[in-house]
């Protein structure tokens, strides 16, 4: 938890064990929002967690960086004639469409 000795940037994996998933969508991808039922600090109960890292942070996380990463890994499928590529993201194991002309 923020400040203090052991300051992190997210709780400890053993809180993410007992935690529920609040929201995930998928445009998200790896990242998921979590809330922790017994959280002993208040207003550290909800957090984001990344399933593939087993990251914590309780900021969310920089969108844009995400869907950067997300586009170098994945697999272009198709989008030649339009605007809306599609892409395979084998780390999610889902495709998804990029709009190359807006990002």
């Amino acid at each position: 938890y923020p400040g203090g000795v052991y300051e992190s940037c997210g709780p400890p994996f053993s809180v993410v064990q007992r935690s529920n998933v609040v929201e995930e969508r998928l445009d998200w991808a790896e990242w998921r929002k979590m809330i922790d039922p017994l959280c002993p600090r208040k207003g550290f109960e909800v957090f984001w967690f990344n399933r593939f890292t087993k990251m914590t942070r309780f900021t969310e996380p920089d969108w844009d960086h995400v869907w950067e990463s997300r586009l170098k890994r994945s697999k272009w499928i198709d989008g030649k004639t339009t605007a809306q590529s599609e892409f395979y993201d084998e780390r999610t194991k889902s495709s998804f469409f990029y709009n190359t002309y807006t990002q």
